[in-house]
């Protein structure tokens, strides 16, 4: 999740580091995964990881995806 933070907004990765660190990881993870847009399929499978690592770093790829795939000269596609 600091990765995201360093990857959106570089100048604000320390405080929100500090902030995460009083969170519980699970709901921090279904609340960005809530408002996120992304199919239904990816959401469910963040619900269905088992535990609190491994749906962080899932969430994280699929950020990560979704960003690079807002920077594509044509913009996000969908395959629906």
């Amino acid at each position: 999740m600091l990765e995201l933070g360093r990857l959106t907004a570089p100048e604000s990765a320390a405080p929100l580091a500090e902030r995460m660190r009083t969170l519980d990881p699970i709901l921090l993870v279904n609340a960005i995964a809530f408002g996120v847009e992304s199919p239904v399929v990816e959401k469910q499978s963040l619900l269905e990881t088992a535990d609190a690592a491994a749906q962080s770093e899932l969430l994280l790829r699929l950020l990560s995806f979704r960003i690079a795939e807002a920077r594509l000269p044509e913009g996000p596609k969908s395959l629906n």
